[in-house]
């Protein structure tokens, strides 16, 4: 049965923040409340997966991509949907659902690991990671805009 397959064993307050232990197909995983898993036995190390980098280059460009795909879906979209009927009420649902979860992914990208390092009490290393990241996706925006204004007419002018 899958109830003998994942179980959570106990709740343990430990050090400000609560630690989970999770059974899963013989595999014993650790969560801690800041979303850190960890494990006590080497083996199991593999598999336990960090969802974000301390890498400004790596956040950065995952925002970048994230920002492509959504433009790519939407250039997409008015291409084939213009032989449509008018959905008048549609368009702003779409376009405020695409703001909550830009605004997630955003904040997912640009915040989190510099608020758990800011939690950990590590405040300088917490700033210093976010402004780096800003900083490079600010570069990255620069980029953007030098090809898509300056390179690109260039070309094909």
């Amino acid at each position: 049965m899958i109830r003998d397959r994942f179980s959570v064993e106990s709740r343990v307050q430990k050090r400000a923040f609560t630690v989970v232990n999770a059974r899963f197909c013989g595999v014993s995983l650790r969560v801690n409340s800041l979303g850190e898993a960890f494990s006590h036995n080497p083996t199991h190390l593999a598999l336990v997966i960090s969802s974000m980098t301390k890498n400004p280059f790596y956040n950065a460009t995952a925002a970048l991509a994230y920002i492509v795909l959504v433009a790519s879906i939407i250039y997409t979209l008015t291409k084939t949907a213009s032989d449509q009927p008018d959905n008048n009420f549609l368009i702003p649902v779409f376009m405020l659902s695409l703001l909550v979860l830009s605004v997630s992914t955003m904040s997912y990208l640009f915040f989190y690991q510099p608020l758990l390092l800011f939690l950990k009490g590590e405040q300088e290393l917490a700033v210093s990671l976010f402004l780096k990241t800003v900083a490079v996706f600010a570069a990255f925006t620069v980029l953007v805009f030098i090809v898509t204004f300056l390179v690109v007419p260039l070309l094909f002018a």
